[in-house]
C-alpha cells in the first residue's frame, strides 16, 4: 500500500534540520562551520530524518523503494542553453534537449514528492530557475514540489541579505514559469512548497515556510523588516526572555507555554533556561526537552541518552503528530492543558525512576 506523507510530517524534517544547523553553528562557530558545510550536508540530514520517520512506520525506505536520491527528471535539459535574458531562447535550446536532470530526492508516496535543496550560501537567480524547470517538468499538478534552502552565510541577517534571498527566488521562479509557459495564476494549482530560512546570530529567520501560491505575494513581514519584531526577538548575541517568547506566540501558545513552565518548575531541580527561539526544560541543569511556541522536542543531555527512547515514547503517547522526536502542536492540543500536565508528570516520573536506578547501581 502506498503511504501518504502529510505536510506536517515532511515539515518536521525541515524543522529538525534547521534546528540542527543553527545549533551546530553556535557550537562550532560560523567561520569553522562555513569551511566544512556544503549542500550535501542537507541531503544527508534529510535522508537521516526520513529514514528514522519511515522506520517508525515499519517501512524500509530502501527495500520498499520509498526514497530515491538523485532521481531522474522526466524532461531533458541542456543547462548551457539557459539565458536569463531570453525566455524564448531558453525554451528552444535548454528544454527538451540534452540529458535528464536529477532531483535531489524523489519520495514515492501518494502523491509523490520531488525535493530540491540549495545552500549554504545565497542561491543565484539561475540556481532557482534551473530548480524550478526541473520541478515543473513533473506534469502532474498533484505531485508535491519542494524547494528548500537554509542560508548560513550571514552573521547579521541584514536587510540586503533578506532582500537578495527573496528577489533571487522570485526572479528565478518567474523566469521558469515564462519558459515553460505556465501562467502565474496557475501557480496555486502546482503544489509548490517553499522552505527558505537564514541563520544569523540573533536567531533563525524563516523567509518563507510552507505552500507558495502567488508569484506576487511578498515573503513574511518579519523577513522583509525584522526591526518591526525586535520586541519579540533577542538582541544580537543574546537570548529571548520568557516575556519575549510569549509576545511572539499566539494567545493559545502563550497560555500553553505558561502552563508548561508552571508545571515543570514545581520541583526545585526542574528548571528552564531560555534560548534564542524557546526554552530548554532541564533537570539538575541538564537538557531534557526543548519547548517552542509550536512544537516540543525531545533533546536530552548525554547523561540521559539511555532513557531517550522512553522519553520519545511518552511524547508520542501524548501528541499524535509526533515525527522522529518532535511534536507539532495543533490548536486542539494547545487547548488540552490536562494532556500537557500528564506529559510533564510522565517525563518527570521517567527521569526520577532513572535517577533512583543510577543511585542503586552506584551503591552496588
Amino acid at each position: 500500500m502506498t503511504y501518504r506523507l502529510q505536510q506536517s510530517e515532511w515539515e518536521s524534517f525541515f524543522e529538525a534540520i534547521l534546528t540542527t544547523i543553527d545549533r551546530t553553528i553556535k557550537d562550532m562557530g560560523r567561520a569553522k562551520f562555513q569551511d566544512v558545510i556544503n549542500e550535501r550536508f542537507y541531503h544527508h540530514q534529510f535522508s537521516n530524518y526520513a529514514f528514522q520517520y519511515f522506520r517508525e512506520k515499519q517501512i524500509d525506505i530502501w527495500t520498499q523503494q520509498v526514497l530515491f536520491p538523485e532521481a531522474k527528471t522526466p524532461q531533458i535539459f541542456t543547462w548551457e542553453g539557459v539565458d536569463l535574458k531570453d525566455t524564448l531562447k531558453t525554451r528552444q535550446h535548454a528544454v527538451g534537449k540534452g540529458t535528464k536532470g536529477n532531483y535531489d530526492f524523489l519520495i514515492s508516496t501518494n502523491p509523490a514528492i520531488c525535493l530540491e535543496w540549495k545552500g549554504p550560501n545565497v542561491y543565484s537567480v539561475e540556481d532557482v530557475a534551473q530548480v524550478m524547470l526541473k520541478l515543473f517538468s513533473q506534469q502532474l499538478d498533484e505531485t508535491i514540489k519542494i524547494f528548500s534552502a537554509i542560508i548560513t552565510s550571514s552573521q547579521t541577517g541584514r536587510t540586503s541579505h533578506l532582500e537578495a534571498i527573496e528577489t533571487y527566488f522570485r526572479q528565478g521562479l518567474k523566469f521558469a514559469l515564462e519558459v515553460l509557459e505556465i501562467p502565474p495564476e496557475r501557480l496555486s494549482a502546482k503544489n509548490l512548497y517553499v522552505y527558505i530560512a537564514t541563520t544569523p546570530d540573533d536567531g533563525i529567520i524563516k523567509c518563507h515556510w510552507g505552500r507558495f501560491c502567488d508569484l506576487h505575494t511578498p515573503f513574511s513581514e518579519i523577513a522583509r523588516n525584522p526591526k518591526k519584531n525586535n520586541s519579540a526577538k533577542p538582541k544580537p548575541g543574546g537570548k529571548l526572555t520568557f516575556e519575549q517568547m510569549l509576545k511572539s506566540s499566539t494567545p493559545l501558545q502563550a497560555e500553553y507555554i505558561n502552563q508548561f513552565k508552571k508545571s515543570w518548575e514545581e520541583s526545585s531541580e526542574f528548571t528552564i533556561v531560555m534560548g534564542t527561539q524557546g526554552f530548554s526544560a532541564k533537570v539538575d541543569n541538564k537538557h531534557v526537552v526543548w519547548v517552542f511556541p509550536d512544537r516540543i522536542q525531545i533533546r536530552p543531555h548525554e547523561d540521559f541518552t539511555y532513557i531517550h527512547d522512553k522519553l520519545v515514547k511518552s511524547l508520542k503517547g501524548h501528541f499524535p503528530e509526533t515525527t522522529v522526536k518532535t511534536a507539532k502542536l495543533r490548536d486542539d492540543e494547545l487547548k488540552n492543558l490536562g494532556n500537557l500536565t500528564s506529559f510533564i508528570n510522565d517525563i518527570k516520573s521517567i527521569i526520577n525512576e532513572a535517577k533512583k536506578v543510577n543511585v542503586k547501581d552506584h551503591q552496588n
